[in-house]
């Protein structure tokens, strides 16, 4: 499978659980979950550990407290414990593949491809109008993350 690269977008499950096997949040391998890896959006030894695997592969990790929760308690774990994350990264792609398979998965028509690789796609057109380079426009807009289930403006 491909390595996880920095940057890109990791699809990974895991189960956190502290040295006598007890779950320390309520994540399970049931439900993926969605990070950039290389940002430190996640605790620093799962990012690290995730850096290394493949897609498909499966690991267990055993992270220190300082890479891990530290000096925060949980559920079922204490200050300064080393916490055990069995993960499975499912995939790892580029903004450039997750646009081209939200593109594909929604059936949509790019129009136009900016050279900063914005994705235009055309929705409505007022009758009788042309849009040259040049012209100020008004627009209304609304916007979404990919996974997101509301918009914003």
């Amino acid at each position: 499978g491909k390595q996880a690269a920095v940057g890109e977008e990791l699809e990974f499950s895991y189960k956190a659980t502290n040295l006598q096997r007890q779950h320390v949040d309520s994540s399970t391998t049931a439900a993926p979950v969605y990070y950039p890896l290389g940002i430190g959006s996640v605790l620093p030894g799962l990012e690290e550990g995730l850096s290394l695997m493949r897609e498909g592969e499966k690991a267990v990790f055993l992270i220190p407290s300082y890479l891990g929760y530290n000096d925060q308690a949980k559920p079922n774990l204490n200050a300064y414990s080393v916490v055990r994350f069995d993960v499975a990264l499912n995939r790892s792609r580029s903004e450039e593949q997750q646009i081209n398979e939200y593109i594909t998965r929604n059936n949509l028509t790019v129009t136009e491809t900016t050279s900063s690789g914005t994705r235009f796609i055309r929705t409505s057109l007022p009758t009788n109008t042309t849009v040259a380079a040049g012209q100020t426009l008004t627009i209304r807009y609304s916007g979404r993350q990919l996974r997101a289930a509301t918009a914003f403006d």
